[in-house]
């Protein structure tokens, strides 16, 4: 599987570089896809059936899956490929205003799809968006005080969501099941320090009798396919060999953002803030998160990377 998703990031960067309407072509499929999930996400959520028939969930609270059926994976879908999707706006040279436009609604459907983790990075990373995108001072508040508004808004009007986004948080602030797949995962790591217990080794090793030791009292939950965030799967699964070769990449990565952003200024700077406001939703650290060697969550890492690394190409155009 990771060398299958490997190809793909060699296959879309080869496709991005070589092939000169690929990047609007893949983008504006992308776009179509979402959008159309955020119609079918709507329908279920007011008739109760999406247009294929798929009821709404009753995991989680009120889980809406649209077009997913019992895959609860539709707010990771819309979280994680938005952001992509709106580089068709660029591509065809429209208004930054549709891509405001289009983030601002994937708030409330990434919302209702009850997926709190997906949830709060997207509208972290819309934030950041708006606020280093190239407008002023007062459309940045007036926006960022409507997400923030709208956002406690809904929450706080949906019983269900409340519970799920607030309550339950709150209530197993200090230990969960989450706890329990991080600190299996770090007790792996102390095991296999230097080249880890295996990549997708963790659903069969965390059965060991020896983690029922870890300082949590859902010891019995500690196993799961992967440990809910993709550092501690790395460092667990592929040690500290692994692990480095992944930070030192993600340092050069946010070191090339910084440079093009911040420092250069290069003239693709709203493609390079896309891409950016991606990766902070797919490597941010302080978050739960799929499986990084998935075959479906994996997918949207190496999407990301081949973008990267094709705007890295591109940096050697005189900035503005």
């Amino acid at each position: 599987g990771l060398i299958k998703n490997y190809f793909i990031f060699l296959v879309i960067l080869f496709c991005l570089e070589k092939i000169e309407s690929f990047k609007k072509i893949f983008s504006f499929i992308v776009l179509f896809l979402c959008l159309f999930v955020i119609f079918d996400i709507l329908i279920q959520h007011f008739y109760l059936k999406d247009i294929f028939g798929y009821q709404v969930m009753d995991g989680h609270g009120r889980r809406l899956s649209g077009p997913f059926g019992d895959e609860g994976i539709a707010g990771s879908f819309l979280g994680k490929f938005l952001f992509l999707g709106v580089l068709s706006i660029i591509y065809t040279n429209l208004s930054s205003r549709y891509i405001l436009l289009i983030l601002l609604i994937g708030i409330p459907i990434v919302i209702l799809t009850n997926e709190r983790s997906i949830s709060i990075m997207y509208s972290f990373s819309t934030l950041v968006f708006i606020i280093l995108h190239n407008n002023s001072l007062k459309k940045k508040l007036i926006l960022v005080s409507f997400i923030v508004i709208g956002v406690l808004t809904l929450i706080t009007s949906n019983e269900k969501i409340q519970n799920h986004f607030i309550n339950q948080p709150l209530e197993y602030f200090k230990d969960n099941h989450h706890k329990a797949h991080f600190l299996t995962a770090s007790e792996i790591y102390k095991d296999n320090i230097f080249l880890g217990s295996g990549i997708k080794s963790f659903r069969h090793v965390c059965k060991n009798i020896k983690y029922e030791n870890i300082n949590s009292k859902y010891f019995n939950n500690r196993c799961s396919t992967h440990p809910h965030n993709i550092y501690l799967e790395i460092i667990s699964e592929t040690g500290l060999a692994g692990f480095i070769f992944f930070i030192l990449l993600n340092l050069y990565i946010l070191f090339f953002f910084a440079k093009n952003m911040f420092i250069v200024r290069n003239k693709n700077y709203r493609e390079i803030l896309v891409i950016f406001c991606m990766f902070v939703i797919l490597f941010w650290p302080l978050q739960t998160t799929g499986a990084f060697f998935s075959t479906w969550n994996g997918i949207f890492y190496w999407i990301n990377l081949s973008f990267i690394f094709y705007l890295r190409s591109k940096s050697a155009i005189k900035p503005i």
